[in-house]
């Protein structure tokens, strides 16, 4: 038995309430609903576009070469196929949906994939498995979504969930909770946010607390409040107007906070570390290590290099030509040319040349070369302040 058909001319304008078969529209007609709602039991197929006035309910979409209005909520129980846009001003509740151009949605939607050659833009709340646009991803409302792909920037202004976030360029987004997110530029996050794993060719950027597993940037790691995370890696510097905290920390010249810094395994900059106190295991930098208090198992700077503050550590080399203040470790190293303040240890080696021009306590052995200076050496009971290291 043949499945009816409605044929519907070019640009004509149809008032329809229920069709039984499939509808054929012709290129720029435009359908009303008599009441609220058409109902379309078979498919709509189409070639250079339609409007629909109302609410539409159909199986499928195909349109070819044109664009699709609809005035009201679509709903479309398998797939939409759109040769250039489809702008809907209501709700969209499809399975596949993909337009050659645009998909544009003024309230919420639920799909299981949405495809543009260029641009989508959903306003309300989204619901997806897969979003992807050849350019351009704009989310205004709240979301929760599988994969999320655009080939230059995706704009997320509500927050939600995504599970993989990649954009060509740059992504900007309010917050919200992610899996992976991707960029070749740079990612801006303006919310409270928490992620398993960032990654951007340029910078990566947070203006509210982060709470990330893995960043790595090829040049900026940059946090206006806390920044909280398992390993950040960036090829210049991190930085944070709050705390930074994290198991592994890298940076090719600085890591700078203005609160504490924390380091469980590692804090490793090419220049400067520095912050209000630092806590960690290897804690080294190039030239300059600057806080109130550095406590970690083993501390290094490089040649002429600088270490500003109180030491507490297991191990403390002091390379050519570095000067530091007041040491407290289990052993202290100092190449020829190094100058400390105040050295409190079990063992202290020194070269020729290097000086302490303060105290010299240790516990156990002081084995220093003729020609090293030390002003006051003393061997003592204990070094109270390695309690709890």
């Amino acid at each position: 038995m043949a499945i009816p058909r409605t044929i519907l001319k070019k640009r004509s304008r149809t008032k329809l309430s229920e069709v039984k078969g499939d509808l054929k529209i012709g290129k720029g007609a435009i359908i009303v609903a008599e009441k609220d709602t058409i109902i379309v039991n078979g498919k709509i197929k189409n070639k250079g576009g339609f409007k629909c006035i109302g609410n539409l309910e159909v199986l499928d979409i195909e349109s070819e070469k044109g664009n699709v209005k609809i005035s009201g909520d679509l709903t479309v129980e398998r797939d939409i196929e759109v040769g250039k846009k489809l702008i809907v001003s209501g709700s969209l509740k499809a399975k596949d949906v993909n337009a050659g151009m645009k998909i544009e949605v003024k309230k919420d939607l639920e799909a299981d994939r949405l495809n543009a050659g260029i641009q989508v833009i959903l306003n309300g709340t989204s619901k997806a498995e897969s979003i992807n646009a050849g350019m351009k991803v704009t989310l205004r409302g709240d979301y929760n979504i599988g994969k999320l792909n655009a080939g230059t920037k995706l704009l997320l202004y509500g927050t939600g969930e995504v599970k993989s976030l990649n954009s060509g360029t740059k992504t900007i987004t309010h917050g919200g909770k992610y899996g992976k997110a991707n960029a070749g530029l740079s990612i801006i996050i303006k919310g409270p946010v928490e992620i398993e794993k960032a990654n951007a060719g340029f910078s990566v950027k947070f203006k509210q607390t982060a709470n990330v597993k893995t960043i790595n940037a090829g040049f900026s790691i940059l946090a206006s409040k806390d920044l909280i995370c398992e390993s950040a890696n960036a090829g210049f510097h991190v930085k944070s107007k709050g705390k930074i905290e994290g198991n592994s920390l890298n940076a090719g010249f600085s890591i700078n906070a203005v609160a504490d810094i924390i380091a469980e395994s590692s804090a490793n900059a090419g220049f400067s570390v520095k912050g209000k106190n630092i806590t960690g295991g290897n804690i080294s930098a190039g030239r300059k290590i600057v806080a109130k208090m550095i406590k970690g198992v083993k501390i290094s700077v490089g040649k002429r290099g600088r270490i500003r503050g109180t030491v507490i550590a297991e191990s403390v080399l002091l390379r050519e030509k570095v000067k530091a203040q007041t040491i407290y470790a289990t052993e202290v190293e100092m190449y020829e040319g190094s100058r400390a303040k105040n050295v409190h240890a079990e063992t202290i080696v020194i070269e020729n040349g290097a000086k302490i021009t303060g105290d010299a306590k240790y516990t156990d052995k002081l084995q220093a070369e003729a020609k090293a200076k030390i002003k006051r050496p003393q061997k003592v009971e204990s070094i109270p302040e390695l309690k709890g290291l």
